[in-house]
């Protein structure tokens, strides 16, 4: 989650191609995390929480 932070706080540095890298990786843990613990255990939460995030700065740095 350290990555996501500072992802987000270096966004003006931060490139669209490391954001989809990121995003690709945390969502795949995700489906595994969701398929051996389920939805609502707090590591899942945490990482569906990250992808929010990601998927934000996403979009902010698309908008720029």
């Amino acid at each position: 989650m350290d990555l996501v932070e500072h992802l987000a706080g270096q966004s003006l540095n931060v490139t669209t191609a490391e954001v989809e890298t990121t995003l690709g990786v945390l969502e795949q843990a995700y489906g595994e995390m969701e398929t051996e613990v389920g939805a609502a255990h707090a590591a899942t939460v945490s990482l569906k929480n990250a992808i929010g995030r990601l998927r934000a700065l996403r979009l902010e740095i698309g908008a720029k």
